[in-house]
């Protein structure tokens, strides 16, 4: 693999990984992505929020000649991701999670994919489960209508999407690449002159939401938002947070607030607020019975409680 410091000319992609005490997973990504890299100008970059399992000095023995960041707190994976961002060098970035293995052919294809189609801002690949199963990784953009539709639990029956500006109530998996609102951030290829254009991540949002905000920005900007299933990668999920899903999940919540304000008037905030509010509580009482089942539900109707008051104060 070529490295920013062995090239004279800018490197073709600066890979941005995030850590948070994932040693072990992010040691096999950083060895798929450089796999992935051969005939590329690739320079890797880890930035690391805070580990406390040995992360940075596993990464630094194995691999003393790629980046890597120290951040001195954890400040969420927005901010810790644009620390990143903000020492690359690449003519093309891309955010990988550290739960992902990348294929062989993927880093070369999305290159040519996103060099191709100069009317796209971001570009997402084929998520794949590790029992090859195709992961949802399109979505359609956060509204009133999605809110209550995820709310009333029909996401799990006919998700909600947008493809190609169409509204489709489907899971199937696009089989050709296609224009939708909004990509999971586990693959998220951007060109630098779109980042130029439409800046970072904001890093009001901890955890959950920065990448529908960056996907908003890129769409606000003229720009399209792609789903390319020629370009695979294996995602685990959650590894990051397996530990504290209790406030993941509030976290997921109050993002959606952010979300909300920025992008929507007063009125739809305090309309969504209520709206989520019912649902949550609706959750609690639903689940309440399973109180003494075990601590997996006792941590989400705690969760469930926290967001309800979390949201009206965010």
């Amino acid at each position: 693999m070529a490295s920013s410091t062995d090239r004279i000319m800018t490197p073709d992609l600066s890979v941005v990984i995030l850590t948070y005490n994932v040693r072990d997973m992010v040691l096999d990504c950083v060895d798929s992505v450089m796999q992935a890299s051969d005939g590329l100008g690739v320079e890797i970059i880890v930035s690391d929020n805070c580990s406390m399992d040995g992360t940075v000095d596993a990464v630094r023995q194995r691999y003393p000649d790629i980046v890597m960041i120290e951040n001195k707190e954890n400040r969420g994976y927005a901010a810790g991701n644009n620390r990143g961002i903000e020492v690359s060098h690449g003519r093309h970035v891309l955010i990988l999670n550290p739960d992902t293995i990348v294929d062989k052919d993927a880093l070369r294809m999305t290159l040519d994919y996103a060099e191709s189609h100069p009317e796209c801002g971001v570009v997402g690949c084929r998520v794949l489960n590790r029992d090859g199963s195709v992961q949802q990784s399109w979505f359609a953009k956060w509204s009133l209508l999605q809110a209550l539709w995820n709310g009333l639990g029909l996401h799990g029956v006919a998700p909600m999407v947008r493809i190609d500006g169409q509204r489709k109530f489907s899971g199937e998996p696009p089989d050709r690449a296609v224009q939708i609102d909004r990509l999971l951030g586990c693959f998220l290829w951007m060109r630098r002159d779109v980042i130029n254009r439409v800046g970072m991540f904001d890093e009001d949002f901890f955890l959950y939401g920065e990448e529908e905000d960056l996907c908003q920005r890129v769409r606000d900007a003229g720009l399209e938002v792609h789903y390319y299933p020629g370009a695979n990668i294996v995602h685990y999920g959650g590894q990051s947070t397996k530990h504290v899903k209790e406030w993941a999940r509030v976290e997921a919540n109050v993002s959606k607030v952010i979300w909300m304000k920025k992008h929507r008037g007063a009125m739809v905030v305090l309309v969504f607020r209520t709206m989520w509010s019912f649902f949550l509580l609706l959750r609690v009482l639903l689940r309440l019975p399973l109180w003494f089942a075990g601590r997996y539900h006792r941590n989400i109707i705690n969760a469930e409680i926290k967001s309800v008051g979390r949201i009206w104060v965010v």
